[in-house]
């Protein structure tokens, strides 16, 4: 008896562990904030850019979803498979990697019959992709900056 109410009360213990965590970092985080130059941003800031980032991230959204739509057979609508992957986005971004990954891979293989092994090779064969495509960007940004780290020539 006295072991079960260990479990619950510790149950209840680990939410307000994080509650507290993520408030100590926030007031951390202000007490490091330098509001001027914080302000000072706004000058430095470029609508042109803004526009451009926003429409390149728009483009590699639907190449993404373009991909994932081939690699499973097109077996979902696109739009679906937008939604898809916009939701596996936002939990890889906000929640932990692996609840992304698996929210992919439960959500294809529930709705129409992607086999887990099929979800994850697709997967895998889109990261693999934007890891080859970050790091040619990445080279040839190299390239236009004139700045090769030394060694690597």
């Amino acid at each position: 008896m006295k072991f079960d109410k260990m479990q619950v009360s510790t149950g209840k213990l680990w939410p307000t562990v994080k509650i507290v965590v993520a408030v100590f970092l926030f007031v951390y985080v202000l007490s490091r904030t330098d509001y001027e130059k914080l302000l000072a941003l706004k000058d430095s800031f470029s609508w042109g850019w803004f526009f451009v980032t926003a429409f390149v991230f728009f483009a590699m959204l639907a190449v993404k979803t373009f991909q994932h739509y081939i690699f499973t057979g097109k077996r979902l609508p696109y739009s679906r498979v937008m939604e898809i992957i916009i939701m596996q986005n936002v939990l890889m971004n906000f929640v932990a990697t692996a609840a992304g990954i698996a929210s992919y891979l439960t959500t294809l293989g529930l709705e129409k019959d992607v086999r887990l092994g099929r979800a994850t090779t697709s997967f895998l064969l889109v990261k693999v992709g934007d890891i080859i495509a970050a790091l040619s960007l990445f080279i040839v940004a190299l390239f236009f900056l004139g700045k090769v780290p030394e060694g690597a020539t």
